[in-house]
């Protein structure tokens, strides 16, 4: 018999999800709870159906009235994997809620990174930045700024790249904030999919982040491979190719030279 399996996060467990539906192996495993009419449109991240995003800070009454749809989803579940989330508007939405509550299957977190250190996108980019404008003649001249970092042997800007995870793991500026959620979730749920050591050890030989928020297909492999792991499943073999590719990537760090020098093996 299928087990049933539901998924809840954003669009980094919609990559999960969308993988499970489409495996022709895994569908003979497991069935993936849909959303339909009786919790949509609270949980349909951006159409996809296989994912109820129940992050949303969507108004109270809206959430009030699809939760009971929701709830009833989730008992369906033999396995409710899901990103811890705080910002649901009502208790009953919020995931430690469901977990205790709820849920009557098994309980499996995965984690909602976010990687700046490859400024990749403008999120990333931003404290190279204000760093720069202090450089410049023209702080309002932005290929002036641009100038200046990809060409400036300036070694603050190593230093601010150290900043971030996962070379540092100090909690900065509302960055960092990783290793700080890790803990905290991996002492909450005891099936917590950790990825810290997978990124530490190969964030700066592969590309693991497309946006501060995307990561990349590599980063999917190791976390589809734990997941699988987890649910029993140890030789499973995960390609790239068939793993959904989130959009990212809007400036090319290589045009800086503190990052290509730090970097030199994701040049090749």
């Amino acid at each position: 018999m299928k087990q049933k399996i539901l998924f809840s996060g954003n669009c980094q467990a919609g990559v999960i999800s969308q993988y499970f539906s489409k495996n022709a192996y895994l569908n003979e495993l497991f069935e993936v709870i849909k959303i339909d009419e009786s919790c949509y449109p609270l949980t349909a991240w951006r159409g996809d159906t296989t994912n109820f995003a129940l992050w949303t800070n969507k108004d109270e009454e809206l959430q009030r009235q699809f939760c009971k749809g929701v709830q009833e989803k989730i008992k369906q579940a033999d396995i409710f994997v899901f990103q811890s989330t705080f910002r649901s508007t009502i208790e009953e939405l919020r995931i430690d809620y469901l977990c205790e509550n709820i849920s009557t299957g098994k309980n499996v977190c995965i984690p909602n990174m976010r990687v700046f250190v490859y400024c990749n996108d403008g999120a990333s980019l931003l404290p190279y930045i204000e760093y720069a404008k202090a450089k410049v003649n023209n702080s309002n001249d932005n290929s002036e700024i641009y100038n200046f970092l990809q060409t400036s042997d300036d070694p603050k800007l190593t230093e601010i790249l150290e900043q971030e995870y996962p070379i540092s793991t100090m909690y900065i500026n509302r960055r960092n904030e990783n290793h700080q959620r890790a803990k905290k979730d991996s002492e909450e749920y005891p099936n917590y999919i950790c990825m810290e050591n997978f990124i530490k050890e190969n964030f700066k030989s592969k590309l693991l982040f497309c946006a501060h928020n995307h990561p990349t297909t590599a980063y999917f492999v190791e976390l589809l491979r734990l997941l699988l792991i987890n649910l029993g499943l140890n030789d499973f073999n995960i390609e790239e190719k068939d793993i959904q590719k989130l959009g990212g990537y809007k400036i090319d760090p290589m045009q800086f030279k503190f990052f290509k020098e730090y970097f030199p093996l994701l040049n090749k």
